[in-house]
């Protein structure tokens, strides 16, 4: 009788070599292009072309190990690919995309196209066709009195590309993961990112002014020591989130490794509360994500350190509500045209007139320069903008996906041996997945809007998908 796994084994190896070949020749021949005409010159960062065949070759033979490269690339590298906007699109977005397409090309090579069975993968692929609906539904149905900038259409293809890349990537992680060595080396490499980078942003912060809780102006330079690790948008959530998991529920972790843990948390924890206190965006979400996790470990512990807590703010109101409330004024947050109340009230203004499929991806800011153009500013809150871009069929599509996602990595945690890693790291992803709810009110941090943080904003709002992600690998 023959046997169909050795029938099929030799036609999938010459099919694999044969696409591989070719891949690696048009990648070549790319480069002799870009050499031939000089644009390589112009833009040197393209000399790691050469290079992309290799990885790409490489990652459909080791195709888990891509997690790494991708975390590695939305670390330490900021450049990209400029698109002729503001904007540019991310190596990691790229390496996003190329990593997906050869997860779909080994399926295919193996002859067996199959997904995890998952409660996110039906919410994320009606999520995702609503947001090309709603491209379709604003190019049709478009005000007459809009005006449309030339390159509008490219802003819609690449909000959709990174929206996409975005809510594939637990999908891709949870399907492709099968060594929970992948998932404890990301974790080295974020507890080493932030040892280089705390120390680093004290000394600065120090040097621009030494005052605590009050950023100064030049402190965000791109030339700055701490912007060679990206830490933007909702690092501190997940750093803080995983480290507490791990030491609160991670018993079999060493005593040299607890005390790092320990250290980079509190070093975390400083650099949030002491220096950084106005920014609520950054510290607020972890405030909420570990506290999470404290409450599943211990009910009474919770309690105490709440009503710590409110005994610490209450002898210290003064300064608490001078640094969170009246520099907040101060900026325009909660004062003035910009306040976020006024963003709400001339955000649903908009909607309740696209109240199905809404504006389209990134399409209320042409509203906006239309009707408020003395007040063009984003909505700064992730709920609005899937409202405004998809209406509330995407918004009830996005929350869906969002509680779909919370509830598996419940699910895993009942699955992990207790006091393990697997569990430990489950569990802080649980918690940074309460805690992003939180941040998502108070930016676009999860996904990003093409005109606030723009497609390059994917190389760290990425941060929210991925560490869920990675935890629905452990369960399986």
């Amino acid at each position: 009788m023959i046997n169909p796994s050795k029938f099929l084994e030799p036609n999938s190896f010459r099919a694999k070599r044969k696409i591989l070949l070719v891949v690696a020749f048009f990648g070549f021949a790319l480069t002799e292009v870009l050499l031939g005409t000089g644009f390589l010159v112009s833009n040197p960062f393209l000399i790691a072309i050469p290079v992309i065949p290799l990885v790409l070759l490489g990652s459909l033979l080791y195709l888990q190990y891509g997690m790494i490269i991708l975390l590695l690339l939305m670390l330490l590298v900021r450049a990209g690919i400029t698109t002729g906007t503001e904007s540019i699109i991310p190596f990691s977005l790229v390496f996003m995309l190329a990593w997906t397409i050869m997860w779909v090309l080994r399926m295919t090579f193996d002859h067996e196209i199959k997904l995890v069975v998952s409660k996110i993968n039906v919410p994320s692929l009606v999520f995702l066709t609503i947001t090309v609906l709603s491209l379709l539904w604003s190019r049709f149905f478009i005000d007459p009195q809009l005006v449309v900038p030339g390159k509008f259409v490219q802003v819609q293809l690449g909000t959709l590309a990174f929206t996409a890349m975005s809510v594939l990537l637990p999908i891709v992680c949870l399907n492709v993961i099968k060594d929970v060595r992948i998932v404890k080396a990301c974790m080295v490499f974020i507890i080493l990112a932030s040892i280089y980078y705390i120390p680093v942003y004290i000394f600065e912060n120090l040097k621009a002014g030494g005052q605590l809780a009050r950023e100064s102006s030049d402190f965000n330079h791109p030339k700055l020591p701490t912007q060679l690790v990206n830490t933007e948008g909702l690092f501190s959530l997940w750093i803080c989130a995983l480290c507490l998991a791990l030491l609160l529920f991670a018993r079999r972790m060493k005593g040299w490794h607890r005390l790092i843990v320990l250290v980079v948390l509190g070093a975390w924890l400083f650099r949030l509360i002491a220096i950084t206190l106005v920014r609520i965006s950054s510290w607020l979400p972890a405030l909420v994500g570990m506290m999470v996790i404290l409450f599943i470990y211990s009910r009474k512990w919770f309690f105490i350190i709440c009503l710590l807590s409110a005994v610490i703010v209450a002898f210290n109101f003064d300064q608490f509500y001078a640094i969170v409330v009246l520099q907040k004024a101060e900026e325009g947050t909660l004062a003035g045209a910009g306040s976020r109340q006024n963003l709400i009230v001339q955000a649903l203004v908009i909607a309740k007139d696209h109240t199905l499929l809404g504006t389209g991806p990134g399409g209320y800011r042409n509203y906006y320069l239309t009707y408020f153009p003395d007040l063009v500013l984003s909505t700064h809150n992730n709920y609005l903008d899937m409202l405004l871009q998809y209406g509330i069929i995407g918004l009830v599509g996005y929350v869906w996906l969002l509680i779909s996602l919370l509830l598996e990595l419940k699910k895993a945690i009942s699955w992990q041996i207790r006091g393990s890693f697997e569990h430990a790291f489950t569990i802080g992803a649980l918690g940074g997945g309460v805690g992003m709810l939180v941040g998502m009110a108070l930016g676009d941090w999860v996904i990003p809007f093409a005109y606030n943080q723009t497609i390059a904003g994917f190389s760290y709002t990425a941060y929210n998908w991925l560490f869920p992600g990675l935890a629905l690998a452990l369960g399986q």
